[in-house]
């Protein structure tokens, strides 16, 4: 385990090498990492990319022996690109697929290694939070670097007033920097964007049906009440809408719930639940309840389908 934190020392760290105490340090927080990748595996993500990810918390970690405040990792791998990133991504026509299996199959797979990108960049986030928490905890200090990345990461997340010496903000803040589990964000893509036909999908990425009140920014509905302003969000790419989404479920008043269950899971140490996580979106659609049991029939109706193409 030591060698993955010397490797990636830079050459002016590596003189007096690691105390036993960095030693007995890195190692917990490898075997936490190691039981944490597990855990995620039965939610879809990409087992190198989360243990490159941890890896890198790891690093940013262990060279905790010297005399100078812990380092950060650089600007560069804060958001580092996983091996599922898809870059300028344009929707298939799904509409000239006439086979629904073949089309159902066809925007799964399509739709999956894009949502497990996302999610990996979410992911790495947590792993680097959780990593800063136990450090805090252990030592009650942190660097000015960390402070300020830590405080970018809760403006991000739109967590206001966190606090360092506040158990309960840590816990607040990892509430909101987490995954949706794959199957949900393929069963609401599928929802929103009629498997990827829709016109707001076709003409703008609109895969899941977000409402902007920015003028311009997307396309008036067809069917928008009159006094009404919103626009269906349009994306550059289908990533964007991805990241959209998850950002969307992360720090929406109107997702607590779903933030609340999906800890609840995470104290337990269960792995996250597509079918159960589905109550927590009953603000989703203005057809609540019924919107809830759409998702869940497709989860189960489609399971099948979705696991790894």
């Amino acid at each position: 385990m030591l060698v993955f934190a010397e490797f990636f020392r830079t050459p002016g760290d590596r003189g007096a090498g690691p105390t036993k105490e960095a030693r007995q340090q890195v190692q917990t927080r490898l075997l936490n990492i190691a039981g944490q990748v597990r855990r995620e595996l039965s939610a879809g993500l990409p087992v190198l990319w989360l243990v490159l990810a941890g890896l890198l918390s790891v690093v940013v970690w262990s060279s905790i022996d010297r005399e100078t405040e812990p380092p950060v990792a650089t600007a560069a791998a804060d958001n580092p690109p996983g091996p599922w990133t898809v870059i300028g991504t344009e929707l298939p026509d799904f509409a000239g697929i006439e086979d629904v299996s073949a089309r159902k199959r066809a925007f799964f797979d399509f739709m999956r290694p894009i949502i497990k990108t996302e999610n990996s960049r979410v992911f790495s986030e947590r792993i680097r939070l959780q990593a800063m928490r136990e450090y805090y905890e252990q030592h009650g200090s942190l660097s000015p670097r960390d402070r300020a990345w830590l405080t970018e990461l809760a403006g991000r997340y739109e967590f206001e007033g966190f606090v360092l010496e506040h158990p309960s903000a840590w816990q607040d803040l990892l509430s909101r920097v987490d995954i949706v589990p794959t199957e949900l964000a393929l069963v609401q893509a599928a929802n929103e964007s009629a498997w990827g036909t829709s016109r707001f999908a076709r003409l703008g990425n609109g895969i899941f049906g977000q409402w902007s009140y920015q003028k311009g920014s997307g396309i008036v509905p067809r069917r928008r009440a009159d006094g009404a302003s919103h626009e269906v969000a349009s994306f550059a790419t289908v990533n964007e809408a991805v990241s959209s989404y998850l950002h969307n479920l992360n720090t929406n008043l109107a997702y607590l719930k779903f933030r609340r269950l999906r800890s609840g899971m995470r104290s337990k140490g269960n792995p996250l639940e597509a079918y159960t996580l589905a109550d927590g979106l009953l603000r989703y659609s203005e057809r609540r309840e019924d919107y809830v049991e759409d998702l869940r029939a497709m989860i189960r109706v489609n399971r099948h389908l979705l696991g790894p193409a």
